[in-house]
């Protein structure tokens, strides 16, 4: 995780950012402590990185890369005004004795690439070029899926697609095209999110054992929680939102089986 020191609209780079609508800092940093300080509580160890001046966006790690064992794939960042961000995040990694890769294509870390059932789901369309996705697997030698993002207000994998640990996943169907709608239909326990669900940001919401962290909950979210064997934990996260961030935005799982050696 980053805390949100520099966290700003300072430009539009998808549908949910107005620099006319400016964040509420001690709002923003009170609900990224409340976030961190729910995982602390849940069990989870959390690594930290400084954010650095004029990378308002850093905050939003899981764009970072993706990591698999001793091995982080670093994004490959579309837009330049979060390009600076890759130089941050690969030394922290290098630190950390992790091997850094970096990709030919365009690539949205784990915004665009989550795993369930040892399957790596991967989204293109607005942040990814499906071609990384042919880097990564050949990087990491493992099963990849490729979805399509076609909705712009979803351009990020990780605000319409949740895995529920490997106890089913979380869709938003109108945010993909008709191909891969009917992939999902082969995805084990897939359970399809309403529109309210994905504008609240369910798409973006984490697993820490028994317990799903989301930004919103209704009747209908209560019922699919229930079927999935899972209690759900609402976070204020509307600071973030404002950025078309949320929790899994601010969060970029590691693989927990490996050491670090140089706490940040």
């Amino acid at each position: 995780m980053c805390k949100p020191t520099f966290f700003a609209i300072e430009y539009e780079i998808n549908p949910w950012m107005d620099i006319n609508n400016k964040v509420d800092q001690p709002k923003a940093l009170t609900q990224w402590e409340n976030l961190y300080q729910t995982y602390l509580s849940l069990g989870v160890q959390v690594e930290l990185i400084d954010q650095q001046p004029g990378l308002p966006d850093m905050v939003f790690t899981a764009n970072a890369g993706t990591v698999v064992g001793d091995t982080f794939i670093s994004g490959n960042f579309r837009f330049k005004e979060r390009k600076g961000e890759e130089q941050h995040f690969q030394a922290w990694f290098q630190r950390n004795g992790y091997k850094v890769k970096q990709l030919t294509h365009f690539q949205g870390g784990e915004g665009d690439a989550l795993f369930y059932q040892n399957v790596l789901y991967m989204g293109y369309g607005f942040r990814s070029d499906p071609q990384s996705h042919l880097e990564i697997k050949d990087f990491l030698n493992i099963e990849t899926v490729s979805l399509h993002l076609i909705d712009p207000f979803y351009y990020d994998f990780d605000t319409a697609f949740c895995p529920v640990g490997k106890k089913g996943v979380l869709y938003y169907p109108e945010a993909f095209d008709t191909e891969s709608q009917k992939k999902f239909q082969q995805i084990e326990n897939a359970i399809p999110m309403t529109r309210t669900h994905a504008q609240h940001f369910i798409g973006n919401s984490v697993l820490v054992g028994d317990t799903l962290l989301v930004s919103y909950t209704d009747s209908d979210l209560k019922l699919k929680a229930e079927t999935l064997g899972v209690q759900l934990k609402v976070l204020d996260m509307s600071e973030f939102k404002k950025a078309g961030g949320g929790i899994k935005c601010l969060t970029l799982y590691l693989d927990s089986e490996f050491p670090l050696t140089e706490p940040v």
